[in-house]
């Protein structure tokens, strides 16, 4: 070969290597995997957009814009790092409104966690002055607005009358059969952070600061939750937190209650507070599921399915995006009344372009969200229009409350149905049942019966706050993963009992 072919050769070989080295290293950057990061402790570590697998100029983008729509506090988190925002030292609380139903709903689970309640325990285990309709009622019915409530919303919405929350939970009409029809409702959440408290044999806020609060890292003089005039927790609304707090709650969701190694809220929670209802499936444990097809709203449709959001008044918004590691937190008094740039033209089409840019900014798994037409032949109907002439009633009861009817009979509480297990022949499951510690009537125990898939009955009969193992024999050996369903009825002054129901899987090892 001449020293000119051989120069020659060298160059392109020289060229090509370069080449081939740089597009390696671009590749290099560009599979470089976003930054996670560990539960918070005193603060949130803050990482660079492009560290958490995300575009800077855009993430300012959707923040400035949010800024720029009436919002007070604006923090973004991915994989559990502060990519951006405004407040993540602002000792600054702000008005939760709705939000605070999702954070009633944060402390049931941790109550269920701990052993201490269940969706299935009747409103009459917890309140003996209710009446026979009120008294059958159950924290699930309390936990989706499904309860059957009438609506009067110039007295459910009034605070500005002292209302004791409690009695007008108890009092107002039942219109519909517990279960069958969603109405948003604030007594009743009330209602619900009261049974809590009465669970937990302490102050609901005194238990959402030890076993919720407490354990994510929010002390107990940065927040502040109303009360009504009787002294209980106004569960629905009045919850004053900083944001970087409320980012916090929405972390821990997103990581599955699962909070520095120890599961505060159970798999169990999560799963079901997220579930959409039945009769209404934008909503499931009094948070927001808008983002599902089922639900059709248009403002949502588009967005990532698994989306979840604690919402209040003025667009307060803590939402999640799970699959994307997305925690979003937003406060303000408005959330766009006024566009700045006139592109859109109300709350809910403002907060959507919001998201949209905070979901365009991630670059290392791209996300598409594609604004989506809602079905015009469908909607769900949620109030029914004769029932806004109950309105007229509902002016003069915040000062007027209707009396209660006669109490009903003695409920007892739902025994919590724990794990299965199979024994090593694969012909019994053993089943743990769970008697809540806090009971009121003429039996300190749960006795009642338990069975598989409406199998053969077993009786049990359980000391209060201990659990016990309930034995089952099988017709055929489980060889492989077995579901059942499991039922445990308590005996009480009713014909049907408290009635507790969980899906269960065995696995013979």
């Amino acid at each position: 070969m001449s020293f000119r072919k051989c120069a020659r050769f060298t160059l392109v070989m020289s060229i090509l290597l370069t080449s081939w080295n740089t597009s390696a290293t671009e590749a290099s950057a560009d599979s470089t995997p976003a930054q996670v990061c560990s539960e918070p402790g005193d603060t949130w570590e803050r990482v660079p957009a492009a560290s958490a697998g995300m575009n800077q100029d855009k993430v300012d983008e959707a923040t400035t814009y949010a800024m720029e729509n009436d919002s007070e506090a604006v923090l973004i988190f991915r994989n559990g790092c502060l990519v951006a925002g405004n407040a993540e030292d602002s000792k600054d609380t702000y008005q939760s409104w709705s939000i605070a139903k999702s954070v009633t709903s944060l402390a049931f689970g941790r109550a269920w966690a701990l052993g201490l309640i269940s969706p299935d325990d009747p409103v009459g285990a917890f309140f003996g002055k209710a009446d026979a309709e009120h008294g059958a009622v159950t924290m699930r019915h309390l936990l989706t607005m499904t309860a059957g409530n009438e609506v009067q919303h110039l007295r459910d919405l009034n605070i500005v009358a002292d209302v004791d929350r409690v009695h007008d939970a108890l009092a107002v009409d039942l219109v519909d059969e517990p279960g069958k029809t969603w109405k948003y409702w604030q007594s009743g959440v009330a209602l619900l952070a009261e049974a809590i408290g009465i669970a937990a044999d302490m102050d609901f806020q005194q238990f959402v600061q030890e076993k919720l609060f407490t354990p994510i890292g929010i002390a107990p003089e940065t927040w502040q939750w109303g009360r009504d005039y009787e002294g209980r927790t106004q569960g629905f609304y009045d919850l004053h937190l900083t944001a970087e707090a409320y980012g916090r709650l929405g972390e821990l969701m997103r990581r599955g209650g699962m909070w520095k190694g120890e599961q505060l809220l159970s798999k169990e929670y999560v799963e079901n507070a997220l579930r959409p209802v039945d009769v209404y499936p934008c909503y499931g444990f009094l948070i927001w599921r808008s983002a599902v097809k089922a639900c059709n709203d248009k403002d949502k449709l588009g967005l990532p399915e698994d989306m979840f959001q604690y919402a209040g008044r003025m667009g307060q918004l803590v939402t999640v995006f799970p699959t994307q590691g997305l925690v979003t937190v937003r406060t303000g008094s408005g959330f766009g009344s006024n566009s700045s740039d006139g592109s859109v033209s109300n709350d809910f089409a403002i907060e959507r372009r919001f998201h949209d840019l905070v979901l365009d900014a991630i670059e290392d798994e791209p996300v598409e969200s594609p604004h989506l037409p809602a079905d015009p032949t469908f909607e769900y109907a949620v109030y029914a229009p004769w029932e806004f002439t109950a309105e007229a009633r509902g002016v003069a009861r915040p000062w007027f409350p209707a009396g209660l009817g006669p109490a009903g009979p003695w409920r007892s509480r739902a025994v919590i149905i724990g794990p299965a297990e199979v024994t090593p022949n694969g012909l019994n499951v053993y089943l743990e049942l769970k008697c809540p510690p806090v009971g009121h009537g003429p039996v300190a125990s749960c006795k009642g019966t338990a069975s598989l898939d409406h199998g053969t009955e077993q009786h049990f009969e359980i000391a209060r706050g201990e659990k016990a193992d309930v034995w089952f024999p099988l017709d055929q050996p489980v060889t492989d993963e077995r579901r059942f369903t499991a039922r445990a009825r308590t005996h009480d002054h009713t014909d049907e009992g408290t009635v507790s129901t969980k899906e269960v899987a065995v696995t013979r090892s």
